[in-house]
């Protein structure tokens, strides 16, 4: 999330996302980790968690650089990337 900026900040679609995952997806995200958000997604977050059932907006975990623990504790160390503290190369992406 290192290159999230302004440019991404689309209120209205991130509500009707929101929506519609709400609606007809409900309870069907476990977790979602995110590492190294900049500090405008999360001055974004604060209006969309507004928006999420709070059992939905508990699920969200903001982690650090340096929070290995935790991504650990979901993710296998032989999987994640190096960059993240793990052991695997970079997945290629877009190819």
């Amino acid at each position: 999330m290192a290159d999230w900026g302004l440019q991404n900040w689309n209120m209205q679609m991130i509500y009707s996302a929101v929506t519609i995952l709400q609606q007809y997806y409900p309870e069907r995200l476990s977790k979602a980790l995110l590492v190294n958000t900049p500090w405008i997604f999360n001055a974004t977050w604060a209006i969309i968690k507004g928006w999420l059932n709070p059992r939905t907006a508990s699920k969200v975990c903001f982690i650090g650089q340096e929070d290995t623990k935790t991504l650990f504790e979901y993710i296998d160390k032989d999987v994640l990337e190096k960059k993240y503290g793990g052991d695997h190369d970079a997945y290629p992406v877009g190819e």
